[in-house]
């Protein structure tokens, strides 16, 4: 049996591999919510460009990857559990 390939989130914060049928931030997004609201993020070059070289590998906007980052370890770090 292959191991499953764990996502982004994952391999960087450690997370708990998605629950088969989940796709992406749809599982624990609110309704009809979008993305609206902006910030400004300091990078070290490496890591900027680690996380560019993930988002092309998975075929999403590094804006995407950073995203699903945040989501994955809120919903597993949130004190609303």
């Amino acid at each position: 049996m292959a191991s499953k390939k764990l996502n982004t989130s994952e391999a960087i914060l450690g997370a708990e591999p998605r629950k088969e049928g989940t796709r992406g931030r749809k599982a624990y997004l609110k309704p009809n919510e979008k993305k609206n609201a902006q910030t400004t993020l300091l990078f070290r070059p490496t890591t900027k460009e680690e996380l560019r070289d993930l988002a092309w590998e998975r075929r999403i906007s590094l804006n995407e990857l950073i995203n699903q980052i945040c989501e994955d370890y809120l919903k597993k770090n949130s004190r609303n559990k």
